[in-house]
C-alpha cells in the first residue's frame, strides 16, 4: 500500500519513476500467496500506472493494463456490480479507464463509464461523509468537463449545479474550513 501511494504521488512528476515502483510493487504482490487484499492492491497498481503510461506515450500499454485490471475485478466479483464504494479498485479502475477512453478521443464511452460510477454509488453518503463529497465532487468536476468539450453545456451545467450544491451543504456544516470554502468557490466558478 505504500508503494502505491508513492507511485501515485509522483505519477505525474516522474512517470518513469511511478512505473518503475508499480512494476515493483506488482511484482512483490505476486510473491504473497493467495491473499485477496494483495490481489486487490496488484489490481489497483495495473489500473493506475495507466496514468504514467500514458505519459509515457504507452497508450497501447495502458490499455491492457486496464483490461487485466478488469478481467481481475470480473474474477474476484467486484465488477460488474450494482454498487461501487468510492475509491474501491473497481471505482479506480473505471476511473482510469474513463480517463483513458476521454484521452483517446471517446467522449461518449469516458461520459458513460463516470455516469455508471455515480449511478453505482448508492452507499456513498457525500452529505455526511467528507471523503464522500470530495470523491464525488472530482467525479462531477471530470464530467462536467467531458460534456463540455462534447458541447452539452446543459448537461455540463447540471452536473455543475450538482457539485455545487454538495459543497452549499458543507459550507454549512463546517463553515469557515479553507478546505470546503476553496471546493465550493471552485464549483461555484465553473457553473454555467
Amino acid at each position: 500500500a505504500d508503494g502505491l501511494r508513492l507511485a501515485m504521488a509522483v505519477a505525474f512528476t516522474d512517470p518513469k519513476r511511478a512505473l518503475s515502483i508499480y512494476d515493483e510493487v506488482g511484482n512483490d504482490l505476486l510473491q504473497v500467496p493467495a491473499n485477496p487484499r494483495s490481489r486487490r492492491d496488484g489490481t489497483l497498481a495495473l489500473a493506475l500506472s495507466s496514468y504514467p503510461l500514458r505519459r509515457t506515450t504507452r497508450a497501447a500499454e495502458a490499455r491492457r493494463g486496464l483490461d487485466s485490471a478488469l478481467s481481475r475485478l470480473r474474477e474476484d466479483k467486484l465488477y460488474p456490480a450494482t454498487s461501487i464504494e468510492l475509491g474501491s479498485e473497481a471505482d479506480r479502475t473505471l476511473r482510469a479507464l474513463a480517463d483513458l477512453e476521454a484521452e483517446s478521443g471517446n467522449m461518449q464511452k469516458a461520459i458513460d463509464l463516470y455516469r455508471e460510477i455515480v449511478a453505482k454509488t448508492t452507499e456513498a453518503k457525500p452529505e455526511v461523509r467528507l471523503a464522500d463529497a470530495t470523491g464525488l465532487s472530482r467525479i462531477y468536476a471530470v464530467l462536467s468537463g467531458l460534456h463540455r468539450r462534447l458541447g452539452n453545456t446543459a448537461e455540463a451545467a447540471a452536473v455543475e449545479g450538482r457539485r455545487a450544491a454538495l459543497w452549499r451543504v458543507w459550507e454549512q456544516k463546517l463553515p469557515g474550513n479553507g478546505f470546503v470554502g476553496r471546493q465550493a468557490a471552485e464549483s461555484t466558478c465553473t457553473q454555467g
